[in-house]
């Protein structure tokens, strides 16, 4: 799978072979006796349905880790430093996840019985007030809910702070979501079943607008001429699995099927 980002300025892999430092392996030891102890408890507590989707979660967690694929930072980056590669590669890892709901969604197709159904939200003062205090809170912890947990799973101690503060704003957000729920919002729109087009030309129009950001990105990079993303360390052969770091393309198309356990 390609290693690269296209765009104007020389490009380079997103990862280069070089020595590793060594692994803490009781670390390593305890982690996977942890998550297998919780999956036998999931497991005999309610279904197999939910410890799969529980598996599915430590490999989201371990693909975002191992290819430091994060979503506030693309964005960070861009701004700061006209940086596209991460935006670049949001394009292209919704492109492939949107073929695999349109596939899925269209054909109600499911491995476990439960009907797959997307979730449609409305936009309303809500979202607006919600977006920017989590753009301005993100900024402030150097990281997304996402980039979070998988930052602290990796071993940064310094986002234990960002972590507990998450968890507060959401016991308060759970608290008072009756009330931003009632406040003005637009009626909820699904591009596939509101407008008429269907799945299939749904997915036909976003591919369009993921193509025109994509190539909005690199008319960005030849204008700014920004500095490349730091390569990531990484070893060879199948040790690359569990050490070093994965190719940013590796990434995004691990992580799109993996998004698909949302539909259940």
């Amino acid at each position: 799978m390609a290693q690269t980002l296209h765009s104007s300025y020389k490009s380079k892999p997103t990862t280069v072979v070089t020595e590793l430092s060594p692994m803490q392996k009781p670390l390593f030891a305890g982690g996977v006796i942890a998550a297998v102890i919780l999956l036998l408890a999931i497991v005999l507590t309610t279904n197999w349905t939910q410890g799969v989707l529980f598996i599915i979660g430590l490999a989201l967690g371990m693909t975002l880790l191992y290819a430091r694929f994060g979503f506030t930072s693309a964005f960070r980056r861009l701004v700061s430093v006209g940086n596209v590669q991460g935006l670049q590669a949001h394009m292209l890892m919704l492109a492939i996840a949107s073929t695999l709901f349109a596939i899925i969604l269209s054909t109600d197709f499911s491995f476990t019985g439960v009907t797959p159904k997307g979730y449609v939200s409305p936009v309303g003062v809500s979202v607006i007030v919600g977006s920017f205090m989590f753009g301005i809170g993100m900024q402030l912890g150097n990281g997304c809910a996402s980039g979070t947990l998988y930052s602290l799973g990796g071993g940064s101690s310094s986002m234990i702070l960002t972590l507990l503060s998450f968890i507060v704003g959401s016991m308060f957000g759970a608290y008072h979501l009756p009330y931003w729920q009632k406040q003005p919002s637009l009626p909820p729109i699904s591009l596939a079943e509101s407008t008429g087009l269907g799945y299939f030309g749904a997915w036909i129009v976003q591919l369009i607008a993921f193509a025109a950001i994509y190539w909005i990105t690199i008319q960005i990079a030849k204008k700014k001429n920004p500095p490349m993303m730091k390569q990531l360390p990484t070893t060879k052969g199948w040790k690359k699995i569990i050490r070093g770091s994965w190719p940013l393309f590796t990434a995004l198309g691990l992580y799109s099927p993996q998004r698909l356990c949302w539909l259940y």
